[in-house]
């Protein structure tokens, strides 16, 4: 069974933005990468509440369901518009 989890983890890193990267890992770019993460973070807080309280759920659940899904794009890509 291992060996099957193995080969399911391989081929969803091939899909993977981890793999692709090309750009050296320093300050500046770690600086940036945090600050973009925490600003997409902020506007994702009211709009997952909006759109909980849209659906008739709890807002916990809107924010649970971003979270998730911006688990999901950071893991797998996406394009810049997608914020």
């Amino acid at each position: 069974m291992a060996c099957a989890a193995s080969v399911i983890l391989t081929r969803l890193l091939e899909f993977s933005v981890l793999k692709q990267t090309d750009q050296p890992l320093n300050l500046a770019t770690v600086r940036t990468n945090l600050l973009s993460g925490l600003t997409v973070a902020l506007a994702m807080v009211p709009e997952a509440i909006a759109f909980a309280l849209i659906a008739h759920v709890s807002p916990l659940t809107g924010l649970y369901a971003a979270v998730i899904v911006a688990f999901i794009t950071a893991a797998f890509g996406g394009r810049p518009g997608m914020i």
